[in-house]
């Protein structure tokens, strides 16, 4: 989510305890029907309807926006106005009319043919979605939602291929709030049949201790190295990104940690700032949560979360493989050391303090992976580790420790849901209007049947509409526009899902906008473009990594052959790890190479054309490679010498 807690600056109400009962008393009635869905236990006889569940959900999170988020900074914080009152009664009750009648709306397709009340109702709610959006995120997505929600009132009229099926203000409210494509289709859907349970096991584990269970792990392994500070935030900020989803909530939480040690040890504060929002961005990529967007992915593919999560795995390694080994070079050069052993915790102490978590989390990818029950893993998993977490004193939640979980969970789930109805609009306007598949086939004409041409043009769409939107607003609208035209050309439908996902993360750590890096940047205190700038050359795997799996989808476990699979790997690690010496400058045994512009040009090239997966490529690569290395050796003596005289 793009607004993120923050004890100093805080976008919530501090509530007051009547609120806070309300809050979780709606919590534990949304559980139970949730609980009651997804398991089909009929509790009481009660069997609902899909749209009706999602209703359900809609109503308790949308009306909860207004109690927990002001309407503006000068809104009173501390008591919930009349009319945020007046707000909340409303979502609830307009809500309540579209549950009772969830049978007739399906039944006698009210999306095109309502009574007016309906219709009345569904402007009623479509207001409320909106105002809900606007206090949960930002003005450009906010902005995106509003502009997408009534461009079918003037789609008739557009130019060219944005032109599209028209409707009248009240048909486009029915259409939106009734019809399955919109407000109550995939987004929500999602939220309902898996996203639910993830973020409620998320929140669950970090609430008793696991969040700081996996810093600890980090510090441990890799505090004492060369750089450590900065290896224990890329570690630390994998971990937690993969729980929460959010680059700026991650950069927030580990940042504040992590960038005062890697300053404290010799890293410069732009640097610091750069290498934990690289991190950070990198966690929402991670299984095997991945955020939000994983499970809508899986939804849009119609292939199970765990199938999302396997291809997922090889790229998010890489990623984190390349940010230590440049972490790894950038300490080497600049002789930057670790953490004093007496500030590490012992690896033994952590993972006994600790073995609850992993084991968890070792049990939901086996859960996921083996027994292949996505669905309901997390409530067994979450359920689980309450229990297992009451059997330890450091582990054990308070009473007041449990309604904290509570009432954060329940903000979180109030934003989400927010942003999820508002990317519903989104899918709704493109999808009623015919617009989305207009865009695929114009954007596959203007490639020319050109499959490379296509594959940038994708690039530099996903890259230009990520900026300044929230992963799954990013990736739901690039889903349904320049998705399907990739995949008419031929390419794999999860390579592409994977490379338009990946090319629109971009933007949290490229300027302009770069939210992620400016965010480091105010915790390190330094100047957010200067940030932004190292972090591309930081996270610069980020930029070509898709472009190799888009071509062969081996890069993402994806293979016919074992033996092809194996060699594809190996020479894009070894690739990464040469662009890696290259960008920072560094190569092991020989040292800095400062005064030789031309050979690191010449490794980042060789590096480069290893990693892609062809073999001709990577002969040319190794060739290169070779010749360079050649005249490192040759060169060795008279650099050391260069080196021990200043």
């Amino acid at each position: 989510m793009s607004k993120t807690h923050n004890k100093n600056n805080s976008p919530y109400r501090q509530l007051s305890r009547f609120w806070q009962t309300v809050l979780i008393v709606i919590f534990f009635l949304t559980l139970v029907i949730v609980v009651n869905q997804i398991f089909v236990l009929n509790a009481f006889g009660i069997s609902i309807l899909e749209s009706r569940y999602i209703y359900v959900l809609l109503g308790a999170y949308i009306s909860l926006a207004f109690v927990i988020y002001p309407a503006s900074p000068t809104a009173p914080r501390d008591k919930v106005p009349w009319y945020d009152v007046l707000l909340f009664l409303t979502a609830i009750l307009v809500t309540v009319y579209f549950i009772w009648n969830g049978m007739r709306i399906i039944s006698e397709a009210w999306e095109f043919i309502a009574p007016l009340p309906a219709k009345l109702f569904s402007v009623i709610l479509w207001i409320l979605i909106l105002e809900a959006t606007r206090r949960a995120t930002d003005k450009i997505l906010f902005g995106m939602i509003c502009i997408f929600s009534l461009y079918p009132l003037v789609a008739p009229f557009a130019p060219g291929l944005l032109a599209g099926h028209g409707y009248s203000f009240l048909g486009l409210a029915s259409q939106h709030i009734m019809g399955l494509e919109c407000v109550i289709g995939i987004p929500m859907r999602v939220f309902g049949n898996l996203l639910f349970g993830y973020l409620l096991f998320a929140s669950a584990l970090k609430a008793t201790g696991g969040g700081a269970f996996f810093m600890d792990f980090a510090m441990s392994l890799m505090g004492k190295t060369r750089g450590g500070p900065a290896k224990v935030a890329v570690l630390g900020s994998g971990f937690l990104g993969s729980l929460s989803g959010s680059v700026v909530t991650n950069v927030i939480t580990t940042g504040t940690v992590t960038i005062p040690l890697m300053k404290r040890v010799g890293i410069r504060d732009t640097d610091a700032a750069a290498i934990e929002a690289c991190a950070s961005t990198g966690g929402v990529l991670m299984p095997p949560i991945m955020g939000t967007v994983a499970f809508i992915m899986a939804s849009f593919l119609g292939v199970a979360y765990v199938d999302v999560l396997i291809c997922a795995v090889m790229p998010a390694i890489f990623y984190y493989y390349s940010l230590i080994i440049q972490i790894d070079a950038y300490a080497a050069k600049n002789n930057i050391k670790g953490l004093p052993a007496s500030e590490i915790p012992p690896l033994k102490g952590v993972m006994k303090r600790g073995w609850i978590f992993l084991s968890i989390l070792l049990l939901l990818i086996y859960t996921l992976v083996i027994l292949r029950d996505e669905v309901r893993a997390p409530f067994y998993i979450t359920a689980l580790l309450f229990v297992m977490a009451m059997l330890k004193k450091d582990t054990r939640l308070t009473l007041d420790g449990f309604k904290t979980f509570l009432i954060e969970t329940i903000t979180l789930f109030v934003g989400l849901v927010a942003i999820l109805a508002g990317v519903g609009l989104i899918v709704g306007a493109l999808s009623i209007t015919g617009v989305a598949q207009a865009f695929s086939g114009e954007l596959v004409f203007l490639a020319g049947n050109n499959i490379i041409l296509l594959i940038c043009l994708g690039a530099l769409t996903s890259f230009v509409l990520g900026i300044g939107m929230t992963v799954t607003a990013c990736y739901v609208f690039l889903a349904i526009t320049l998705a399907p035209a990739l995949i008419e050309m031929g390419l794999n439908p999860l390579a592409t899902h994977l490379f338009i996902l990946y090319w629109g993360m971009l933007s949290f750590i490229t300027p302009p906008v770069a939210i992620g890096t400016f965010a480091a940047a105010k915790l390190a205190g330094t100047d957010p473009t200067k940030t932004g700038f190292a972090a591309m050359k930081i996270g610069s795997v980020l930029y070509f990594l898709p472009f190799f799996w888009i071509r062969n989808p081996e890069m993402i476990l994806i293979y016919e052959s074992t033996g092809s699979l194996i060699l594809t790997l190996l020479t894009a690690l070894v690739g990464i790890t040469i662009i890696a010496f290259a960008l920072q400058g560094y190569v092991p045994v020989y040292g800095t190479l400062k005064r030789h512009v031309l050979l690191r040009i010449g490794l980042l090239i060789s590096g480069f054309l290893v990693a892609i997966p062809d073999i001709s490529a990577a002969g040319i690569g190794s060739l290169l490679l070779t010749v360079v290395i050649i005249y490192l050796i040759m060169n060795f003596r008279k650099h050391a010498r260069q080196v021990a005289e200043g």
